[in-house]
């Protein structure tokens, strides 16, 4: 008898932690999937919007609209070679929207519907400030903020979001931006080149863009 109390302990004691750990491995959550990439057939492109900013005086509304109207024609010149691609005018927006009325999301995704597409890309501009000064002397440099967001319409979802934000920096204020100021000429450059420069990289890592 006490041979066998000798050896049943030991036994009891690991069937006890195999119990334990059996108990642990069925609470721990699985390891989700990987999402594969939404199959996306057609997209429109909507004309760049404004921010809405209720105490915007004259001048910088105007910016604003410059600004918009700008990365519209950055983006024709980007994406009007792509087949999948339609790049709606603000006519052609104002004309598919009729009464309906709803947040740019809302707005964006209801365009998507009308037209049959799987997604739809809007662009809101928030700063577009034109450089006060030369190639090599100014004082002000551009400055342009916008953001981009790629909608899938069946499901309301962001397949893609980029936001672009620089105001444009000496070399000695900013001393990790060698590689960039280089790529300028060590210049102040333009508004429109800071747009350009922002779209090209914002658009490149969205795969339904940069196809």
């Amino acid at each position: 008898m006490k041979r066998f109390a000798i050896y049943s302990f030991p036994l009891a004691i690991f069937f006890a932690a195999f119990f334990l750990l059996s108990c642990s491995a069925k609470k721990q959550q699985p390891v989700e999937e990987t999402k594969a990439p939404v199959a996306i057939a057609s997209l429109v492109v909507l004309p760049a919007e404004t921010e809405r900013q209720d105490k915007a005086d004259y001048a910088t509304t105007r910016q604003l609209e410059e600004g918009a109207a700008t990365i519209n024609v950055i983006l024709q010149e980007m994406l009007a070679d792509k087949k999948n691609i339609l790049l709606l005018t603000a006519n052609q927006k104002e004309s598919l929207l009729a009464d309906f009325s709803g947040n740019p999301q809302a707005t964006a995704r209801y365009i998507g519907q009308q037209l049959g597409v799987d997604a739809v890309m809007l662009t809101v501009v928030s700063r577009y400030s034109e450089r006060d000064g030369g190639d090599y002397s100014v004082n002000q440099p551009a400055s342009v903020f916008f953001k981009y967001q790629l909608i899938h319409v069946p499901t309301g979802t962001t397949l893609c979001l980029g936001v672009f934000d620089e105001t444009q920096q000496t070399l000695l204020s900013n001393l990790f931006s060698f590689s960039k100021a280089s790529s300028r000429g060590f210049k102040w450059v333009k508004a429109e080149q800071l747009a350009r420069e922002g779209l090209q990289e914002k658009l490149s890592d969205c795969q339904y863009l940069a196809q």
